[in-house]
Order: C-alpha cells, then structure tokens, then sequence
C-alpha cells in the first residue's frame, strides 16, 4: 500500500520516524508516543509533533494537517507559579515555544485535489527545516536570560511575570502584572496577584511556598513588592 493512501495518523507517524528521530535520537532525546524529550542543566528541550483536531480520513481521500513545535521548560520557573510537576512536562507546560518553519503545503494532506506534497517530500522537508532551525533555536533560549526576553517580546505577560519574580527583575515584574492586572479580572487576576504575594514570601522566608500560604490581598493595583536576590546559572 501507498504511504499516500494509508489514513493521515500513520502518515504522520511515518513522518516523525524517518525525519525527526533520527536527529532527535542523535542529540539524546527520548521518544515518547509524537513527543521527544531532553533533560539539561536547568531546562527540558521538548520536540512535539500534533495532528489538527479536524483531520479526515473519507473513503475518496484524506484532509488535514499537521505541525512540529518546539518547547523549553524550566522547572524552577515554572515552580513560581505553585505547581510542582513531579513528572515529565509536556508540550503545553513549555513557557517558551514556537513552531518549526515548514515550506508552502509542507504539513497540509489533502487527497481529493491532489495539491499538497507526497508524504516522502514532506519528510524530507521536516528534516530540512529541523537541520536549518531546531538546533539553533534550542541553543539560542535554553538560559533564563534569552528565554525572558523571548516571552516579553512576545507579550506573554503571565509567563514574563514568573521569569521575572525567578531572575529578581523588580521593574519586570511590576510591568508584567500591570499588564496581567488590565487584561485579566477575577480569579484570573487575583491569583497573579498572589503570584507576587508568593515573592514576597518567598524574600521574607528564603524559599518558594505555597500560594495558599500568601495571602492575595497584600497586594493589589500598584503595589510594589521586594523580591529576593536570586543567581541562576546562565
């Protein structure tokens, strides 16, 4: 049978073998189901490829999509939030993300007008675009300070907040929930606030507590907080 005609989740699936794991095996990645994992020094280096919801398997053909996104998470950033993982992370727990760059067509299926690519092309393009991106990109945000810049100019504000508290950067934090504080209401916006409240603990006690022990009404609309001097390695 033709890698063309078999349903779009085995064409992917061919895709992710002869174009990503054999770099991603290379480089120390663990495979697990369409997600490759890699420990670091402060860091998880996590390559996830996902169908669309709406892909279609018809008898006249198939229609879909799909992409490949590259993620960083960092455990001790991510602990400022309150959460302690106490496994591996998953794509959507990555603070700092993008998609890998594919060519026109590259990552679409569509049988009934023939217009997209051959499964093979688009393995060798997926290959193409990780030589050409994943490394570098990978090499470039995997530290706090490049990772921060990167949420901020993203406008990522929730997630700037926690890489601020983290790298003791008190006008950074100030900045990012004022800019939460406008978009956000409710319990949206009053647990960031007690995201700041947990600095404050966290200077006073010399350690990350839990939100529940902060209490969220220390802080509000323009309050200003300290934050302890924090050293992490660059």
């Amino acid at each position: 049978m033709s890698l063309d005609t078999l349903p779009i989740s085995k064409r992917i699936d061919h895709i992710v073998a002869v174009s990503l794991h054999p770099h991603l095996k290379r480089l120390g990645f663990k495979k697990r189901g369409r997600t490759f994992r890699r420990p670091g020094q402060d860091c998880w280096q996590l390559v996830a490829v996902s169908g669309a919801a709406h892909n279609t398997n018809l008898d006249a053909g198939s229609i879909g999509s799909f992409s490949v996104t590259l993620g960083i998470h960092f455990p001790s950033v991510f602990a400022i939030s309150g959460v302690d993982l106490g496994r591996e992370p998953g794509i959507h727990e990555c603070y700092v993300y993008d998609t890998l760059k594919l060519p026109r067509q590259v990552g679409f299926f569509d049988d009934l007008t023939g217009g997209c690519p051959t499964t093979e092309v688009q393995a060798d393009a997926v290959s193409n675009a990780w030589r050409e991106q994943g490394e570098s990109w990978f090499s470039k945000y995997s530290n706090y300070k490049d990772a921060y810049a990167w949420v901020r100019n993203r406008s990522d504000w929730c997630q700037a907040l926690y890489f601020a508290i983290f790298l003791n950067d008190s006008l950074g934090a100030h900045e990012a929930l004022a800019h939460c504080q406008r978009c956000w209401g409710g319990e949206s916006k009053t647990y960031i606030e007690a995201i700041c409240c947990q600095a404050w603990c966290h200077q006073q006690r010399g350690r990350i507590v839990s939100i529940k022990q902060c209490d969220a009404r220390r802080v509000g609309d323009g309050a200003r907080f300290p934050l302890r001097c924090h050293s992490p390695t660059q």
